[in-house]
């Protein structure tokens, strides 16, 4: 019983020994939290980045969490951006975004969210009533002036209609504008006749041409080709307080541009239509928005739109390059997915 004791004993001293020498993993951190970001969104087309990788778990990746904020015009969204009430603002690029940020606010551009691309089908066109007077007067030089246009001038809008009439030896205040700013009371104007051209986005586009309300008369990649008419922005949240975040996020944004560009897929199809509410044949039948793969836009373009908006006093500062562009994220995000820029 003795012996049988002293080796329980000795064994037990042994066990003791060999833990006490073996080292004991340190508990697990937990995982931190997600980081929240809050990203405007509107129910357009060229949004679907952002739905693609709410819906396919691309921001869930990069730990991050999406709050989508809608407002009614992108454009009201530039204060709340400029005051960290939001993140991360996208929409066309507008003279309010560029004032902004000539007024040494924490404000940049970071990555495009559309361009005019010179393709058989095109996102944005002008378009007039199949009426063969209207177009007997855009073919004759002396009856132009009198057409009647709905733009909003005060806008990119503004840009296209002065690049569209310039070759005509016109100006924007050569302009008959008519403003309608409702979509559908715009295609009821062309039905009617009483707008002449009207410069139209999808899905209007495509509706108005179902509609027999009328036709495409110029594209706008006709008159701006290549030109950036979407960007996103960053506000003081990600451009210093967490540009990490940032690059996260534009990895995941980036993901998603390409799983768009995979087309009309039955996914894609359905997950804008989710966000957008609208009808997928009729996605499936007009022309989708064009992204840049890799993120980068063409500066040259938004400057040439700034040096318009100073000249028809809608900037008081020409922004360099250097001053409203930051492509560091870009860059970060090109590298983490492979992709060449």
């Amino acid at each position: 019983m003795r012996k049988e004791y002293r080796i329980l004993v000795v064994g037990l001293l042994v066990s003791i020994f060999y833990s006490a020498c073996v080292p004991v993993p340190p508990p697990q951190a937990a995982a931190p939290a997600p980081k929240t970001l809050k990203v405007l969104i509107l129910p357009f087309l060229s949004f679907a980045p952002y739905f693609i990788a709410q819906e396919n778990g691309y921001f869930a990746e990069q730990g991050l969490e999406v709050e989508f904020v809608q407002m009614q015009q992108g454009t009201e969204a530039i204060p709340a951006l400029v005051q960290s009430q939001i993140d991360v603002y996208g929409g066309f690029i507008n003279a309010g975004l560029l004032n902004a940020i000539s007024q040494d606010v924490n404000v940049k551009l970071v990555a495009d969210k559309g361009y005019i691309a010179t393709t058989s089908c095109g996102a944005d066109d002008f378009m007039t009533p199949q009426n063969k007077a209207i177009q007997s007067a855009l073919a004759d030089a002396s009856q132009r002036a009198n057409l009647r246009f709905s733009a909003n001038t005060a806008s990119v809008e503004g840009y296209f209609i002065s690049q569209l009439v310039a070759p005509f030896g016109m100006t924007l205040n050569d302009v008959r504008i008519e403003y309608i700013a409702d979509p559908a009371a715009e295609l009821d104007a062309l039905n009617n006749g009483a707008i002449d051209v009207a410069l139209v986005s999808e899905p209007w586009v495509t509706r108005i041409t179902q509609a027999d309300a009328g036709q495409v008369w110029q594209p706008v990649s006709a008159i701006a080709p290549d030109f950036q008419s979407g960007i996103i922005a960053f506000g003081p949240t990600l451009l210093t307080e967490d540009r990490a975040a940032g690059e996260r996020f534009m990895v995941a944004y980036l993901k998603a541009v390409q799983k768009f560009a995979e087309g009309k897929t039955d996914r894609n199809v359905a997950i804008i239509a989710q966000y957008t509410k609208l009808d997928p044949a009729l996605l499936r039948d007009m022309c989708w928005t064009t992204f840049r793969g890799d993120g980068s836009i063409n500066t040259a373009s938004i400057t040439e739109f700034a040096d318009w908006a100073r000249e028809n006093n809608l900037l008081d500062t020409v922004p360099t390059p250097a001053i409203f562009w930051d492509g560091s994220f870009v860059d970060f995000a090109n590298k983490a997915l492979g992709t060449t820029p």
